[in-house]
């Protein structure tokens, strides 16, 4: 059969669809099929992971801050050991004018040097007196202002007892490795625990400076006591009045 206008080699004929193939020999279109999206933030990451993030931002910040705290603590303590020197120096410079050291006890013995021809009264030679973990006095060059601070009542520093003859060395001995002679502090200075409470500064005899650690005080004392009633004895010669 022929149609008008129509080829005759050509048969008319519809095919069938061709079936989507989901089976082995179509992989790509099974992965696309099956795949599974994990939600994420808006800025790009998961819940998980910004949790992730700041637990580590807050464990740097915290160990940052421990560190500081730490270095602060030991640049005070250097600095207080660095007053000890300076007064000590001019302790000798007494002892070689006068071929003694001071006979007065506790800040007093500090104080012996305290004016012409030893130490100039004068608000940078004043600070030596004070400890750098106390609040520091309102310093000037004004006389009133420095004799209104520096005096036994106020200096961070305290000396050793001489009416306690076991401590009582006139001259730098062999024994003078184990004597101290000035603390720092005095346990309490107007309400404050000098060093937070950690470390007592330490000058001995012999001019070697160092520090004694709290717990020879025993188990997170709130005093490093010093003077005859120390647990500690090293420092039952120094004297000290509580404020």
């Amino acid at each position: 059969m022929r149609i008008e206008g129509t080829p005759s080699n050509r048969n008319l004929s519809v095919s069938p669809p061709r079936a989507l193939c989901y089976g082995p020999a179509s992989p790509g279109l099974s992965a696309r099929r099956f795949m599974i999206k994990t939600p994420r933030s808006s800025g790009g990451f998961t819940l998980i992971e910004l949790l992730v993030v700041i637990t580590i931002i807050l464990l740097l910040a915290s160990w940052g801050v421990t560190r500081f705290i730490a270095a602060q603590r030991d640049a005070e303590l250097a600095k207080s050991e660095d007053n000890l020197s300076q007064i000590y120096f001019h302790l000798k410079r007494y002892e070689e004018k006068k071929r003694r050291l001071p006979s007065q006890s506790g800040p007093d013995f500090l104080l012996a040097i305290w004016g012409k021809p030893f130490l100039e009264k004068t608000k940078n030679n004043a600070q030596i007196f004070f400890c750098p973990s106390l609040s520091a006095p309102p310093l000037t060059d004004d006389e009133e202002v420095l004799e209104e601070w520096v005096n036994a009542e106020n200096i961070s520093y305290t000396g050793r007892n001489q009416a306690d003859k076991e401590f009582r060395v006139g001259r730098t001995t062999q024994a003078g490795a184990s004597k101290i002679i000035i603390a720092c502090n005095k346990p309490i200075v107007n309400g404050e625990i000098p060093h937070h409470g950690q470390y007592l500064a330490v000058v001995y005899l012999n001019g070697v400076t160092g520090h004694l650690e709290a717990n020879l005080w025993g188990e997170d004392p709130d005093l490093l006591v010093v003077g005859p009633d120390s647990p500690v004895e090293a420092v039952r010669g120094i004297a000290w009045e509580e404020l």
